[in-house]
């Protein structure tokens, strides 16, 4: 599957029962997790992905682009913009964690 570099995403849609297990998944694939908050409370996760991670779009689904991450070890995470809310998400494959 071919794809183009990333090199860094900021997502502003998470949700919080897997969120601790997102920062250590993308942490242990070599990214860098930032957090930024305003007043105590979370607003968005910026994401800094290592030299080699390439990003493939694949074909909407409904009011999502979606598109798969793969970093150079070759582990796979997705991402989605909801194009009408403007939102960026992120889920990872239930088989890697």
């Amino acid at each position: 599957m071919k794809g183009t570099p990333i090199g860094e995403l900021t997502v502003n849609s998470l949700q919080g029962d897997f969120y601790d297990l997102f920062r250590k998944y993308v942490e242990k694939h070599g990214g860098i997790w930032t957090e930024q908050r305003e007043a105590d409370q979370l607003q968005c996760v910026h994401l800094q992905f290592p030299p080699g991670t390439m990003s493939t779009q694949m074909p909407p689904s409904g009011n999502y682009d979606r598109h798969q991450i793969t970093f150079k070890d070759g582990a796979i995470m997705f991402w989605y913009y909801q194009r009408l809310a403007e939102l960026n998400s992120i889920s990872i494959p239930y088989v890697y964690l």
